[in-house]
């Protein structure tokens, strides 16, 4: 899979269509990201959000999932932000699939340069092995449980013995959605105290 360059309605699958764990479109996750837009489409089954975003939902600025920050992304890459206006890529999303996904972060909380050069074993042959797209991949299948750091301001074992997660509550995802549910935030590292 290693280097993945497709664009994004060649990648975005619905849960159980595709092993690249960031390129999941959450059809539930998006009902309650963009309530307003959905509750306006006829026949919200997910396959007909799945062809809504990538129809229109990508041109207003959504993310297809709770891994992908797409206005972070456009904030954080101004060139990014300006290939997008210029219809050079359909969004954020879309430039991340095709060119992007090797070197740029994907979500304000997990940075792919620091964790490649951070676990040098994730060479690009071994990710080719193992049938992942990138590190990001890897953090969200694999790292993210075995305790590897995705982002200095997030430590899952840290986290995971902070919120009282069990061994099958993966840390990362349970935190995303806590916040998303504006729930009482655990800290997520010890460099990090939300008091």
């Amino acid at each position: 899979m290693w280097p993945y360059d497709l664009p994004v309605r060649e990648t975005l699958r619905l849960a159980g269509e595709t092993l690249i764990a960031w390129a999941v479109f959450d059809a539930g996750w998006y009902r309650s990201a963009y309530a307003e837009v959905v509750a306006t489409l006829a026949d919200p089954s997910d396959n007909q959000l799945l062809e809504f975003y990538l129809t229109h939902g990508q041109g207003l600025g959504h993310s297809p999932n709770r891994y992908f920050d797409e206005a972070w992304h456009l904030r954080t890459y101004p060139g990014i932000a300006a290939a997008v206006r210029d219809g050079h890529f359909a969004s954020a999303f879309d430039s991340y699939c095709r060119t992007g996904n090797a070197d740029r972060s994907p979500h304000w909380l997990f940075d792919e340069a620091a964790y490649r050069r951070h676990y040098p074993d994730l060479t690009n042959d071994v990710l080719a092995g193992a049938d992942l797209a990138n590190g990001y991949d890897h953090f969200l299948r694999h790292g993210n449980a075995e305790g590897r750091i995705g982002h200095a301001m997030f430590d899952p074992l840290f986290y995971a013995r902070q919120a009282g997660l069990t061994e099958s509550q993966p840390p990362f995802q349970h935190y995303l959605t806590a916040l998303e549910r504006g729930g009482t935030e655990a800290e997520t590292s010890r460099y990090f105290d939300s008091a």
